[in-house]
């Protein structure tokens, strides 16, 4: 299925404390690979603050320091057409990994997606058979 290029987009935010690099705790989000919702993009945001634009089956890694955040991820569309966003704690201490998977959710008319952490084994499946994207972009197809 096509991607829906008229969907609106959101501004990506540049986030001092985020890296692509290197930094105190890991993060790793995968976009899960199944058809619902496939052609609209899920916005990963730390904090509110938008990191990129994933499509499914895409992964997006990066680092932060040591902290409390609010992770999360908007989606347009749903039941409505307008913005949602879900959105979780996270207390991380350094050293720390975490991985997340993002999925649709169809049982939730405030929310089109869902966000829930996954193992580091299941993460790594799925990186093998997914399109890896930079922090900071739109991923195009």
């Amino acid at each position: 299925m096509p991607v829906d290029h008229s969907a609106p987009k959101l501004k990506i935010d540049s986030v001092s404390y985020v890296s692509d690099r290197s930094g105190e705790v890991k993060i790793g989000i995968a976009r899960n690979s199944n058809f619902t919702a496939s052609m609209i993009h899920y916005w990963p945001t730390l904090n509110g603050q938008v990191l990129g634009g994933m499509l499914t089956g895409d992964v997006m890694e990066f680092f932060i320091p040591a902290g409390v955040f609010q992770l999360g991820a908007a989606c347009y569309g749903g039941w409505s057409d307008n913005w949602k966003i879900t959105e979780l704690e996270l207390n991380v201490k350094s050293k720390e990994r975490h991985f997340f998977e993002l999925s649709p959710t169809l049982s939730d008319a405030d929310a089109c997606l869902g966000i829930e952490e996954i193992s580091e084994e299941e993460y790594k499946v799925k990186l093998e058979s997914s399109r890896k994207i930079s922090l900071g972009t739109v991923s195009q197809r």
